[in-house]
């Protein structure tokens, strides 16, 4: 494609060029798509493995869209197992964006692999059109604003962030992060991410006030991320005191 593209000089050259190229892939896909037969199993870590194993040419983005209507059935089918194995053999921190259709999916599963991948997951009840959720996902895939976010803090001396892993920022998507600091009074806080390849950092002195008299939303918000978040750890390690006493008390 780039070679094709780097021989011809016009901008109408240029056009064609990418019109035939994606026409012989939409092509080739309905040739792959036409030899598929549906054996009533579903591998979900292989799946995920065999997406993994495709290596992009360098400093482009990797993105893969993974599509499910049921839980893992062969192979490996414990969700937890599929999610250590899966973010094991994802060094190239690939984005996962995950789309469960039907009742029948591990909804659990499909947010924690989008999660942990910094990607978005979507979900379609039995019935719902298609068309409004489909089109979402395809919006925020063509448009990232940023990836790789991080935030320093400065000496607010945060802690309890939620999500742990912050997501990409695509177009038209708010993030919001909620967490709990110690220190009080005003700290540079930094948020650095990346545009494309270029680095992106912006600088804003916060105010972390001693009290403040804002919506009470604010603290169950926090509260509730935080619940979610033990609960899962609940799930992979079992019911522990300590845990479950944390889980009642922010409950209560």
């Amino acid at each position: 494609f780039a070679g094709k593209l780097i021989e011809r000089k016009r901008p109408m050259d240029l056009l064609q060029a990418y019109k035939a190229v994606v026409a012989d892939n939409l092509k080739a896909a309905g040739v792959f798509a036409d030899r598929l037969e549906a054996l009533g199993s579903t591998n979900i870590q292989e799946a995920l493995l065999r997406a993994l194993s495709h290596k992009p040419p360098e400093g482009r983005p990797h993105i893969i869209v993974f599509l499910t209507d049921g839980r893992a059935t062969v192979g490996e089918t414990r969700p937890e197992a599929i999610l250590r194995r899966v973010m094991a053999e994802n060094s190239a921190e690939v984005r996962i964006f995950t789309f469960g259709v039907g009742n029948d999916v591990n909804r659990q599963l499909l947010e924690e692999a989008a999660e942990l991948t910094r990607a978005i997951s979507c979900f379609v009840a039995p019935g719902q059109d298609l068309e409004v959720p489909v089109s979402t996902l395809q919006r925020r895939i063509v448009a990232p604003i940023l990836s790789g976010l991080e935030i320093d803090w400065g000496g607010a001396d945060v802690h309890d962030v939620y999500p742990k892993k912050i997501p990409d920022l695509y177009a038209g998507v708010q993030l919001m992060i909620t967490g709990r600091f110690a220190k009080a009074g005003t700290h540079r806080v930094s948020l650095r991410a990346r545009q494309g390849k270029r680095e992106f950092t912006v600088s804003e002195e916060v105010v972390f006030p001693e009290s403040q008299s804002t919506s009470e939303a604010i603290r169950y918000l926090w509260g509730q991320r935080r619940i979610a978040d033990l609960l899962d750890t609940i799930r992979r390690q079992g019911e522990v005191g300590e845990i479950k006493s944390d889980v009642i008390r922010l409950s209560r």
